[in-house]
């Protein structure tokens, strides 16, 4: 049986990200005019520390970036195009100097937009690069990707009880986006399930879910298979546009 308390924490992280729709949430509008690559970075390392990101040694980040967030939260850095060297590190306190976790070196374009992910686990750290489609086929829709970077997880499914809506999304992959009609549209929320390929049983239950008109979210799933606590098995989401 699911923790309550896993449960409760996977409502407050899904809800918060939720409730951040309005206009002043709107991640293109509030994006600067200055040209450049637009990037947000994940930390999905379930058992690592508290991290700085650093992009062509500059620090990125203010306040340090803790596991399951992402930095700028719903909304992307600007970086100069071209050869972007993104570092990750653990926070200096002290006397005790960062310590490099991982980097990874991500060719970024003048206004295309990028996640990049800070994954794997602390004895076996990785990054992941994914190129986020803004664009909107059809605004009448809500639309919905998953980036499955569960360590150690089988290839997944996402959808409803009725059936899946994404499927086999391999661990350190992305799916592609997929629309579905707005809460506000079907007159209902929407309970999603994620469930290994070819197993009935599913691995989460979200919780329920309203996605706005014209929104596109990225479901991150994260953790380790067969840990407890924090480190277990669960979802975050985040507003791509």
């Amino acid at each position: 049986m699911k923790s309550p308390h896993k449960f409760l924490a996977l409502i407050v992280l899904l809800t918060a990200a939720i409730s951040a729709c309005g206009p002043e949430n709107d991640i293109l509008r509030n994006q600067v005019s200055a040209t450049g690559a637009r990037v947000k970075v994940l930390h999905a390392i379930p058992d690592g520390p508290a991290i700085d990101l650093f992009v062509n040694d500059a620090k990125l980040n203010g306040a340090a970036v803790t596991y399951g967030t992402a930095f700028p939260g719903n909304e992307y850095s600007v970086l100069t195009p071209g050869s972007a060297v993104v570092r990750v590190s653990t926070v200096a306190s002290g006397t005790v100097a960062a310590q490099s976790i991982v980097s990874a070196t991500a060719p970024v374009e003048a206004d295309k937009y990028y996640t990049v992910a800070a994954a794997g686990t602390a004895a076996a750290p990785t990054t992941v690069v994914f190129t986020d489609d803004v664009s909107l086929p059809d605004p009448s829709k809500a639309y919905y990707r998953v980036i499955n970077l569960i360590s150690g997880g089988p290839a997944i499914d996402f959808g409803l009880v009725t059936g899946p809506l994404i499927t086999n999304v391999a661990t350190g992959k992305a799916s592609d986006f997929v629309a579905v009609v707005p809460s506000a549209t079907l007159g209902s929320a929407y309970t999603f399930q994620v469930r290994p390929v070819g197993v009935a049983t599913p691995l989460l239950i979200l919780p329920s879910i309203s996605p706005g008109v014209g929104r596109k979210y990225t479901i991150l799933l994260r953790g380790i298979i067969g840990r407890t606590g924090a480190q277990a098995p669960t979802a975050s989401l985040f507003i791509t546009r």
